[in-house]
């Protein structure tokens, strides 16, 4: 995996930049340290595994982790940006299941649904190579929800 063309702080401030919600960083940490361990298991001796186990914990966030082990895999941009947008609509409508008494086949068509507005996302992160280049994307509802079970003791997500 060549070296990245911009230091891992730029990385890190950039991310942070995007994820004003400290609940939504936490679990982008988490998710990210889990998939670390993926990496581990996959690929221990890779690049990937190495690079990203120097970093310090904030820099160990999903996207970083996804984006060292797509580059190490040789994906392209639009690859790993179809990736992350389909995971995240994925996500959002399996919570939907969970605090909802809704049809699974309604989850899937929103998933389906979601396929024109994930191609605008891959055509605009695709050539992207600097992090503060990054549109900047925002769900506030989803965000405040997000902060909130933070707050309550009943957790219902939690990697």
């Amino acid at each position: 995996m060549p070296e990245p063309a911009f230091a891992s702080e730029d990385v890190a401030w950039a991310w942070a930049a995007r994820n004003p919600v400290a609940a939504v960083r936490d679990s982008s940490i988490a998710q990210g340290r889990a998939m670390l361990r993926l990496v581990h298991r996959l690929r221990p001796d890779g690049p990937a595994a190495q690079w990203l186990e120097g970093l310090p914990r904030p820099l160990t966030a999903r996207a970083a982790v996804l984006g060292a082990f797509a580059g190490e895999l040789g994906l392209d941009g639009a690859s790993v940006a179809r990736v992350v947008g389909y995971d995240d609509v994925q996500s959002v409508t399996a919570a939907a299941l969970k605090l909802e008494p809704l049809d699974p086949v309604d989850a899937v068509a929103w998933t389906l649904d979601s396929a024109s507005h994930l191609d605008d996302l891959v055509a605009a992160c695709a050539d992207l190579v600097a992090p503060y280049d990054i549109p900047v994307h925002s769900a506030p509802q989803l965000e405040a929800w997000h902060a909130a079970h933070a707050d309550t003791e009943r957790k219902l997500f939690r990697v």
